[in-house]
């Protein structure tokens, strides 16, 4: 039996979809599993005693978590010390998500699992916070750091562009922060994969801190560009113009260089990782 906490979150979602049809799911409401209130989740996971439990929801509102930072601390990381401790009780293992936000963009090359953390702003302070109770509580887990999520789904970066420039015919978009792009798709489908070996056989090296990301990299900018063609704008007719993170209005500092390295989770879950460049259909 699967524990999924964030069902309708983009991966939660989609992968709700992909485990029902060959594992039981236990598929709680905010309510059976209030973020907000710890010992609901714990007494939840005692009571259904699941195999798997499987984090989707998180606090991710970036500028919105500088100003409300007791709810952020509390969703991302006391409510993941609840189910770290109740999953050791009942014996379950945890797969939970993390980000690329736990590093400053100092570095210019990828990321590794190995490599020191210093996140820059609040959010990425909490979800290092929330890889730390996993650890301090010692439960079976498997942290699964990503970036860059992106899907047709909510309020998607490809949908404001397209706003954007219908509204105002123009955008502005940062050109100096680069990374990766993952489709919620993608992730979803690769913890699913990783999920599925857990279940079958669940063995010592699956315990740790992964890196998953697709290949590549870009900036937002150039991301832009790229999606717009592939939706069939013609950009000659817009005004795109590149714009730097320090001119940003926002008093929130964000990586600049976030890159991750994934060669561990290929090799320990034997999983094949694309350009994403093959993804960007997913993002809109």
């Amino acid at each position: 039996m699967i524990l999924l906490l964030g069902k309708t979150s983009q991966i939660g979602s989609i992968l709700e979809k992909l485990l029902k049809e060959n594992f039981k799911l236990l598929l709680p409401s905010s309510l059976e599993c209030n973020f907000l209130k710890s010992n609901v989740i714990k007494k939840y996971i005692l009571k259904n005693k699941p195999k798997l439990i499987i984090n989707c929801s998180a606090y991710t509102n970036v500028e919105l978590a500088e100003h409300e930072k007791k709810k952020c601390k509390i969703i991302n990381v006391d409510a993941v010390r609840s189910i770290a401790e109740a999953a050791k009780s009942v014996g379950a293992w945890v797969i939970h998500y993390s980000t690329d936000y736990v590093f400053n963009g100092k570095k210019r090359t990828p990321y590794k699992e190995c490599d020191r953390v210093f996140p820059l702003n609040y959010y990425g302070k909490t979800k290092l916070w929330s890889e730390g109770q996993l650890k301090s509580v010692d439960c079976n887990y498997s942290i699964i750091r990503t970036s860059w999520i992106l899907s047709k789904k909510y309020n998607s970066f490809s949908s404001k562009i397209i706003s954007r420039l219908s509204n105002f015919k123009k955008i502005s978009v940062v050109v100096d922060q680069f990374g990766t792009p993952n489709s919620a798709k993608f992730i979803a489908k690769k913890t699913y994969q990783i999920a599925c070996k857990i279940l079958k056989n669940p063995k010592k090296k699956y315990k740790g801190l992964f890196h998953l990301s697709s290949t590549g990299i870009t900036n937002w900018f150039n991301l832009a560009i790229i999606i717009l063609k592939k939706r069939g704008v013609d950009i000659s007719n817009y005004k795109i113009q590149k714009i730097y993170t320090r001119s940003l209005n926002s008093s929130v500092k964000r990586p600049l260089y976030s890159k991750l390295n994934s060669n561990l989770i290929k090799k320990t879950f034997n999983i094949k990782l694309v350009h994403f460049k093959k993804l960007i259909k997913e993002f809109y």
